[in-house]
């Protein structure tokens, strides 16, 4: 046969795995045959491996097929990821609320005069709306000056008066070093539309002395009683 230029070959519109091509093996002067499933191997493995890592980082079978959940809260009818994280978005949303954790600073200035005027927490929601404290933990930076408070604990409450829900300690506000603590849940657990968490000191009095600073990390969640 005389020789041809690859362009004046006939055109294959397919090639199956069985298929033979001409391959010239390095260090050799033979010219020999391969399949395309040989010549092909190296690369096809490398993507299969890496195609493993990609589906089971999603969650995928090693066949790339969606698993679903058993007992699961909302997507155990799912058929693929994109199909659970609509379902899981859908869910979210249907509560109307959505949990927040806020980082609070409170001065000394504030601190010394929260007996009397007690320092806002989280804000009134809305006449429709109520807050539910999930947590609250206090950093207590000890400046220079000791807080002192008589016998009072530092509390959190809704502005309603005296009632709180959570407290702590005497001696922990009146530490003279670092300290961080979680407050104390009391039994006061009745929530109050459009009104806002306050700290404050059960006594009612202010500090005498301290310039002690705070900072109030605060978990919680907004409930909308209109909210279907």
């Amino acid at each position: 046969m005389a020789n041809k230029r690859i362009s004046d070959l006939t055109n294959q519109a397919t090639i199956a795995n069985a298929d033979l091509l001409e391959v010239q093996v390095s260090g050799e002067v033979v010219t020999k045959k391969a399949t395309v499933e040989v010549v092909t191997k190296t690369e096809r493995d490398a993507r299969i491996a890496q195609d493993d890592v990609i589906e089971a980082s999603c969650g995928l079978t090693a066949a790339g097929a969606y698993p679903g959940f058993t007992g699961s809260n909302y997507l155990d009818a799912t058929t693929d990821i994109y199909d659970a994280l609509d379902t899981l978005d859908g869910a979210l949303a249907s509560t109307g609320s959505s949990i927040v954790v806020d980082i609070i600073a409170v001065s000394a200035a504030n601190l010394n005069n929260a007996g009397i005027a007690p320092f806002s927490i989280i804000a009134a929601p809305g006449a429709t709306s109520y807050i539910e404290l999930l947590d609250c933990s206090i950093y207590l930076n000890a400046v220079s000056v000791d807080v002192e408070c008589g016998s009072q604990k530092l509390v959190l409450g809704y502005d309603t008066g005296s009632s709180h829900f959570m407290e702590w300690a005497n001696a922990f506000i009146e530490s003279g070093s670092d300290v961080c603590n979680k407050g104390t849940w009391t039994s006061e657990v009745e929530m109050k539309l459009n009104k806002k968490i306050q700290l404050t000191f059960d006594g009612g009095v202010n500090p005498t002395a301290g310039d002690t600073t705070l900072k109030v990390w605060v978990t919680y969640i907004i409930r909308d009683t209109t909210a279907s």
